[in-house]
């Protein structure tokens, strides 16, 4: 299957009538975030400016994401490294892909260098570099490119893209669980809203602080993989900083004692999704706790493990 994909995204050509663009980035996402070095530094265009992995190893793996604002036909990518310690990158692999499907293997970043360009074809709207297993540094690069034709100007053949970025996952359970929270039931501020679908909703608190709480239940025990909490966007933005994310089996509103910690938020401006991966925790809730402000939540997104440290599906 590894073969179909590496075939893929080398078999579709640049016709005559197609011109290889730079295309517009969304966002970028990190699996963790040292202060003050977030992903977003990765598409700013300076490249004296690099986002930063926290400072320790990773046992389960270790991934930077780069989103498309559009489905795209990428035909290549260019990765800038930071000017120091640039060996820390080898062993990383690089791949296109859609919402959360593969779609082509790009290759593996080998040698230390200053950039590294990835000639490797696929319709996409993503791009991963991911490493699985142990991972003994922390990694920081300064840029990433990536060039192709777009959905604006469409190829002869147009892109076409399975997953989308900017949606919810359709492997996302937390839509089949229920959401309460400690008070708030608004229609406009509703607990359930923070699992909906939508990004034009969200789910809010009048309590502040570690009293509060948002609480989601499951309809059974499962193995949680990975969760995804969106938050708003703009002056209130900063409400997350403080806001611990836990899971357990049978949690109610408030009870942490029979929970599992996962992590406490810390807030970086400009980003609006935290993302805690490779979690194999066993779990039929997730609760959020307050910080210093009320609960504010756009979307939680609870992702299940079905076979034993699955890292990569092709």
């Amino acid at each position: 299957m590894l073969f179909f994909l590496i075939l893929f995204g080398t078999i579709s050509n640049l016709s005559e009538a197609e011109e290889e663009n730079k295309l517009d980035l969304a966002s970028a996402e990190m699996k963790s975030i040292k202060d003050g070095w977030p992903a977003s530094k990765l598409i700013d265009g300076n490249k004296g400016s690099p986002a930063h992995t926290l400072e320790q190893p990773e046992d389960h793996g270790l991934w930077i994401r780069v989103n498309l604002a559009k489905c795209s036909s990428v035909t290549k990518v260019i990765v800038y490294n930071r000017d120091s310690s640039q060996q820390r990158i080898i062993g990383a692999s690089l791949f296109i892909k859609t919402g959360d499907e593969y779609v082509a293997d790009c290759g593996k970043f080998d040698s230390a260098k200053d950039s590294y360009t990835f000639d490797c074809r696929g319709d996409g709207n993503r791009i991963e570099i991911s490493q699985d297993g142990r991972v003994e540094h922390p990694w920081h690069l300064a840029e990433i490119e990536v060039y192709g034709t777009s959905g604006n100007s469409p190829p002869v053949s147009p892109p076409v893209c399975k997953g989308k970025v900017g949606v919810t996952d359709p492997k996302n359970i937390a839509r089949r669980g229920t959401a309460e929270q400690i008070d708030g039931t608004s229609p406009e501020v509703e607990a359930s809203n923070a699992i909906d679908g939508s990004r034009d909703s969200r789910a809010g608190t009048i309590t502040k602080g570690k009293d509060a709480w948002w609480l989601l239940t499951l309809p059974s025990e499962i193995i949680i993989r990975e969760i995804k909490v969106y938050n708003r966007e703009g002056s209130d933005s900063n409400r997350i900083d403080g806001v611990t994310v836990w899971v357990g089996i049978g949690l109610t509103g408030g009870d942490y004692e029979r929970a599992v910690k996962v992590r406490t938020i810390e807030f970086e401006e400009g980003q609006n999704l935290y993302i805690f991966s490779y979690l194999y925790q066993k779990g039929s809730s997730v609760q959020i706790q307050g910080g210093k402000e009320i609960v504010s939540l756009i979307e939680v997104e609870v992702h299940q493990d079905l076979s034993e440290y699955n890292f990569r599906a092709f």
